[in-house]
């Protein structure tokens, strides 16, 4: 046991880091010294505890509650809570933190401590909580992490592949610094804040559950799920990346305006599903697939439908529109319904084709499902040899303004889909764009104002063609 009023130093000299100070017990430890790693010119350096269990309490001192097992404490002797971490210690610390254990990581109701339920760490002091095979739980969800200047936060629970340690944490906040939340298993918070930092949570075999998050930057990635359709991720960042490999949907609500691009993640969508759910998402601002550094922007490939709803009055959905961009998938789903509606305006296909494919059968045989586009405050715009096709499923342009086909793009059905066009204001087709239908369904032109076609609308079954325009 580490007492109270113990230190150990470890402090960088003139001109080196902090060293690294590690304190191990199989069967337990308490830690209520200090241990100084500061270095005024370096790094600071790092106090590692690795005992079996640990509880994180808000009392000053741990109870020895393996008493009652003496004289003989044996391997086979259940854990109990006498592995305690007070508080008080934790936010004296100046050297960053590493709590590990072989099994579980408790934080206890921190409720009754004067710093009203949270961990307040030192300026600069990081945080690392770390698991094999159990989970890390807040015992009250209320409470908090908090660091400062250039702290940051990882929690890894079930490092170990198959524990299934899962992480049911309360709060975590940093000054702009990155938080990076892992688990084998499932994962819950309550709020995750990281300013203008980056936020990583990863499930390698359960699901992210609901929570807040705040940052910069987020990414996502998951088996069972992000999110679900009642209780939905909600989330304020600017660029993100989401991931989901095995089952359900995933389901995030956003706000401000987002940029989904520069993907690492399954096949380099900004947002992707390959388990059997599908893609929503819901945004206050605007949504962008600049398209510069990944080819697709929405991936649902095993008959998950994908929405998108960019909800202010104002907000716009474009792709394609990044400088490096030069071709690209705005959305794919085999087997799915793909739906973008804007409060403001859609441009498809800014710099480059920016394709949505629905007519792919995916791996069970299915055909692929309607795409509906409503522009609800603006024009609608698909340029630059952008291509959308269906299979059985129905094609629905909507527009508040008017509709440009153009570029080379094609709008296309491939078997017994409708396809529909719909604007307040006019409709324009170019001479080197299409509407065709090689099945049944019909081609309706619906237009407030004037129809301009300067190439041929056909179709090559027995559908029909109807245009209707003021001029």
């Amino acid at each position: 046991n580490f007492e109270s009023g113990a230190e150990i130093e470890a402090e960088g000299g003139a001109s080196g880091n902090g060293g690294t100070v590690e304190v191990s017990d199989k069967t337990g430890g308490i830690i209520n010294g200090n241990v100084n790693t500061e270095a005024p010119d370096g790094t600071i350096g790092t106090f590692l505890i690795d005992p079996t269990d640990l509880v994180i309490t808000d009392s000053s001192a741990g109870s020895g509650d393996q008493d009652s097992n003496l004289p003989c404490i044996l391997f086979s002797t259940p854990d109990t809570t006498n592995n305690t971490v007070s508080v008080g210690s934790l936010e004296s610390q100046t050297s960053s933190i590493v709590l590990q254990a072989a099994s579980s990581i408790t934080i206890d109701n921190l409720s009754n401590t004067p710093a009203n339920g949270s961990i307040t760490l030192q300026p600069n002091v990081s945080l690392t909580l770390q698991t094999e095979t159990g989970n890390i739980t807040f015992n009250n969800t209320g409470n908090s992490i908090v660091t400062s200047g250039t702290g940051s936060i990882t929690i890894e629970a079930g490092e170990q592949s198959g524990s299934g340690g899962a992480a049911a944490l309360g709060n975590l906040t940093t000054s702009n610094q990155n938080v990076t939340v892992s688990a084998s298993g499932n994962i819950s918070f309550s709020a995750i804040s990281a300013g203008t930092g980056t936020v990583s949570i990863s499930s390698s075999e359960g699901a992210i559950q609901s929570g807040t998050i705040t940052a910069n930057e987020l990414i996502l990635q998951a088996a069972d799920g992000i999110g679900t359709s009642g209780a939905p991720l909600t989330t304020t960042v600017s660029m993100l990346q989401a991931y989901n490999t095995l089952s359900n949907g995933i389901f995030i609500n956003n706000t401000g305006n987002l940029t989904l691009d520069d993907y690492s993640l399954g096949n380099g969508a900004g947002i992707e599903n390959i388990g059997t759910g599908g893609i929503t998402l819901n945004n206050s601002g605007s949504v962008d697939f600049p398209g510069s550094t990944s080819f697709f922007g929405l991936y649902a490939p095993n008959g998950g439908n994908i929405t998108v709803n960019a909800a202010g009055s104002t907000s716009n959905i474009t792709s394609c529109d990044g400088t490096a961009c030069t071709g690209m998938i705005t959305a794919e789903s085999d087997g799915g319904n793909v739906s973008f509606t804007a409060g403001g305006g859609i441009t498809i296909g800014v710099n480059g084709f920016a394709d949505i494919h629905t007519d792919y059968s995916n791996a069970s045989g299915e055909n692929g499902g309607s795409i509906t586009l409503n522009a609800s405050g603006g024009n609608l715009n698909i340029e630059n040899g952008t291509y959308l096709g269906t299979n059985t499923g129905n094609l629905s342009l909507t527009a508040s303004g008017n509709i440009g086909i153009t570029g080379g793009s094609q709008i296309y059905a491939e078997t017994t889909g409708t396809i529909s066009l719909n604007a307040s204001g006019g409709i324009t087709l170019d001479n080197t764009s299409n509407i065709y239908s090689q099945g049944s369904g019909d081609i309706n032109l619906n237009a407030g104002g004037a129809i301009s076609l300067a190439n041929t609308i056909y179709n090559s079954a027995n559908g029909n063609v109807s245009l209707t325009g003021s001029s």
